[in-house]
This record gives C-alpha cells, sequence and structure tokens, in this order.
C-alpha cells in the first residue's frame, strides 16, 4: 500500500468512513416485551478490524408549550431520554475490502417502556442505530426512527 492507501485508511479509521452500515427492523412490527429481529449490515470500503457489532436503541420524549389560548407553539419546551441500551450482536472479527456483511440479532423492548405517540403536547419517539466497534470512529448507520406499538 503506498503513502496514499496509508492516509485513506488512517482517514477511514478516524472518521469511520471504513464502511457503510445501515440497520433493519423486523417489518411484522415491534411490541414492547415482545422479541423482534434487527439486523446491522456493513459494506466495507477498507479492510479493517472490528471489536464488535451493535445496536443502540433510544427512546425520548419531548414536551410542546402552550400559550396563553392553550395552542401548542412550536418550541420545544423540554426533553428526556426515557430509554437507552446497547446490544452487542457480533464478536470480533475482520472486514475486507469490498464486501457486505450482514449481523442479525432478536432483541426484546423490557416491559413498562412507553409505545411511540405524537400527543397534543407531548412526543414519545424510538430511534435505532447500528455500529461496528472499530479503531477511532466507529462506522455507525446514524439515528433511523421506528415505530414501537
Amino acid at each position: 500500500m503506498g503513502l496514499f492507501g496509508k492516509l485513506k485508511a488512517m482517514k477511514n479509521a478516524v472518521t469511520g468512513g471504513g464502511a457503510r452500515v445501515w440497520v433493519e427492523i423486523d417489518d411484522e412490527g415491534v411490541e414492547v416485551g415482545e422479541a423482534f429481529d434487527v439486523k446491522v449490515c456493513a459494506e466495507a470500503k477498507t479492510g479493517f478490524d472490528i471489536k464488535s457489532v451493535y445496536v443502540q436503541f433510544r427512546a425520548e420524549e419531548e414536551a410542546y408549550g402552550v400559550n396563553d389560548r392553550g395552542q401548542v407553539v412550536d418550541e420545544v419546551v423540554g426533553t428526556m431520554v426515557t430509554y437507552e441500551a446497547r446490544v452487542d450482536i457480533s464478536g470480533p472479527e475482520t472486514l475486507k475490502a469490498g464486501e457486505t456483511y450482514e449481523w442479525e440479532a432478536e432483541v426484546t423492548i423490557p416491559e413498562g417502556n412507553n409505545p411511540s405517540f405524537e400527543g397534543t403536547m407531548i412526543n414519545h419517539t424510538w430511534t435505532v442505530m447500528g455500529a461496528l466497534d472499530a479503531k477511532g470512529n466507529d462506522p455507525d448507520s446514524g439515528w433511523t426512527e421506528f415505530e414501537v406499538e
């Protein structure tokens, strides 16, 4: 590998650009307390080692203000994370440049958590992110919203 190749590999490790990552959730729907399938997919741009493959779940409530006429204003008054979890779904592995990988797991959102909803003054939103635990910045899918019943 020439100097340019080494610099590009170093940049990919620092920025998380070594792979394109996306996450897929079971099309059957997600219900609190019920198991569902989640899949992390990655297309390696360069070859590199990973420590693990994981998904992160986050639920967040947003509360909106009301004016003196009882109308909801667009301004968010407060947010609160109601649930966060990281689930490791695979262990160490070496990815090869140009290859596509898939890792799947069955997970459950524990009982006692709120489903997704959009109320007059409060919204409750669920998001998921798939990622590869790698040296430098972890390549990830970014946060994707999904519905929980």
